[in-house]
């Protein structure tokens, strides 16, 4: 459900969730009071940190890109 979440504020927007706005989000769902307080934290806490890691990858692709680009020139 969080990772729903994520998705679709990165469509509509191009930018990921931050913990707290993702965990008020999430926090009232049904999946995620099943689950004890500090294991539904720490999935939001995983997911966050992996959104933030595909990002500075694509980041990362596009500057390698560039630097292939400019010295190919």
């Amino acid at each position: 459900m969080a990772n729903y979440y994520c998705r679709q504020h990165f469509f509509q927007s191009s930018k990921s969730l931050d913990l707290t706005k993702l965990y008020h989000a999430t926090k009232d769902s049904d999946a995620y009071r099943a689950l004890p307080t500090k294991v539904s934290k720490q999935i939001i806490k995983c997911l966050v940190a992996t959104w933030r890691s595909y990002f500075q990858a694509m980041d990362m692709s596009l500057w390698a890109k560039a630097i292939l680009t400019n010295s190919l020139r």
